[in-house]
């Protein structure tokens, strides 16, 4: 059996306006004086559109010997001032529950839950698509775009369990000191800010257990798949894996929804990117030696999206010597079902060294959206 780490990217590539509260409005729901419908019309072509809100940002600390976890507001972060009260004035709206440790060579892994308690009893406020962004350092590089780097296993922490990656709220471009912007504390060591641009999330929504499979879950048809629902808490299981000494068993963590409005018609409000993926893999990669190997990426993949399918989709492999791009012939489904579509590519491996902790990454780019700035330029997302 070969091992494999398959990772999905979901990558909106137009604009999504974040909504933050003033000092006196409600915490998930943007300011009365900020119109958004005008720039949403004049950017983009669309008059309603759902926007992804930061619920929160916390430092989180282990204490491995003692198996016990702080967990700290960053209060340097200026835009979460109102979005974090809510959810720490709650003893219960965020709690870590270790479930034990695994040392290793160079690294220990942590078994930890997470749980979540919606803030608000309306269910005007039920949010969708909720993740919570584990935040570390980024050694990795993708060839789809070189700003985005991702947590590499042996060097960085590593949510070895993720559902997904995202670059929202990453510490190195949300850094604009307004309220939309991060300004980098020095918690956890001095000038510590985690680095990666594309960080895994772990997806909170109802039906989901700590352990359960988010597949399953959005393609089961319940009515209340991907959604947050108000006064409801969720539990999501963290695996994740500290390199020894460096960086160590520290990183940050936020959490966002997704949501348009209180009124009834503003429900769902699901993200326009692709939050969930599943891959049938029959490839038949082999090495013999260097001048022995070869074989092909045989994959069946399919893409959850709320709304539209992803308007293209790349493929980047460490068998691989360069990033596919799926060809308009791939890109017919050759399946699917609600709300997800199936894609199968053959491609040749080209630069196979060895059949054990290879792995591939699935980018999903959503034509006619993104994060409102180009990659690494700071984040104005006002």
């Amino acid at each position: 059996m070969h091992r494999w780490t398959v990772i999905l990217a979901a990558l909106a590539v137009a604009s999504i306006s974040i909504g933050c509260a003033d000092g006196d409005g409600n915490p998930v729901m943007p300011a009365a004086d900020q119109d958004l419908t005008p720039v949403l019309e004049a950017e983009s072509g669309y008059t309603e559109q759902t926007q992804t809100h930061l619920w929160g940002y916390w430092d989180v600390i282990f204490d491995v010997e003692s198996k016990s976890v702080e967990v700290v507001p960053n209060r340097s972060v200026e835009f979460t001032v109102n979005v974090v009260k809510f959810l720490n004035a709650d003893p219960l709206g965020i709690q870590f529950s270790f479930n034990g440790t695994t040392p290793g060579a160079g690294y220990i892994d942590v078994d930890l839950d997470v749980t979540i308690k919606h803030p608000m009893d309306d269910a005007g406020f039920n949010g969708y698509d909720v993740r919570g962004i584990f935040i570390g350092q980024g050694s990795g590089t993708l060839a789809y775009n070189t700003d985005l780097k991702y947590p590499a296993n042996g060097l960085d922490q590593v949510l070895l369990n993720a559902d997904g990656y995202t670059r929202w709220f990453n510490p190195s471009e949300f850094l604009v000191p307004k309220i939309w912007g991060y300004v980098p504390g020095n918690f956890a060591t001095p000038g510590y800010t985690g680095s990666a641009t594309l960080n895994a999330y772990k997806y909170f929504g109802e039906g989901l257990a700590s352990a359960d499979n988010l597949w399953d879950n959005l393609t089961s048809g319940a009515p209340d798949a991907g959604c947050f629902v108000a006064g409801s808490g969720n539990t999501r299981n963290y695996m994740i894996r500290f390199p020894i000494p460096l960086p160590g068993v520290r990183y940050g963590y936020a959490v966002t929804a997704d949501w348009s409005g209180e009124a009834p018609e503003y429900h769902p409000s699901h993200a326009p990117e692709t939050v969930g993926c599943q891959v049938t893999d029959n490839s038949d990669i082999y090495y013999v030696s260097p001048s022995d190997n070869g074989g092909n990426l045989n994959l069946d993949i399919n893409l959850f999206a709320w709304n539209d399918q992803p308007s293209q989709v790349y493929i980047e492999s460490s068998v691989l010597s360069a990033m596919y791009e799926l060809t308009s012939t791939d890109m017919i489904p050759i399946g699917g079902g609600d709300h997800y579509s199936t894609y199968h590519v053959e491609i040749p491996a080209d630069n196979v060294t060895s059949v054990v902790d290879q792995e591939y990454w699935v980018v999903a780019e959503c034509e006619g959206y993104d994060y409102t700035n180009p990659f690494g330029i700071p984040n104005d997302a006002d």
